[in-house]
């Protein structure tokens, strides 16, 4: 037999030799309970709770702000390709950018109406369509 459990018989025979004998000593042998009770394990699962949830709302406004970024590159690669295209497409040997992002919508230097950008598009983060020019230091 196992030391282990006799030990575990013993306790429990001393237990029930105690309980009979009406003896109140029988709380002292006895082995102490393995976990812990629902009082001590409450807050633990709260605290887990809280953080988790945290977690989410922190992790939440990050991916609104990661997919407004993401809206932002996509048109500023349009952006782009639009003034490749208007430069590539300029008359005679002078290669030039347009004077204005609205240049793009309408090229003053054509006489058809051609057209790179359907509309300037919107900045996702500002939500204007005001597009500046950023210089480098």
């Amino acid at each position: 037999m196992n030391t282990a459990s006799q030990a575990d018989d013993w306790f429990v025979h001393l237990s029930d030799e105690t309980s009979k004998r009406g003896n109140n000593d029988a709380k002292k042998y006895q082995r102490p309970r393995r976990g812990s009770s629902p009082d001590q394990t409450r807050p633990i699962v709260l605290l887990i709770v809280a953080l988790a949830i945290a977690l989410l709302l922190a992790t939440s406004g990050f991916q609104t702000y990661w997919s407004k970024e993401r809206r932002l590159i996509a048109a500023a690669e349009e952006i782009v390709a639009a003034l490749k295209a208007y430069r590539n497409g300029s008359p005679g040997t002078a290669k030039e950018f347009p004077l204005a992002l609205a240049d793009l919508s309408r090229d003053p230097r054509m006489l058809s109406d051609t057209r790179y950008l359907a509309t300037l598009p919107v900045d996702p983060i500002t939500q204007k369509q005001e597009w500046g020019v950023v210089r480098g230091a």
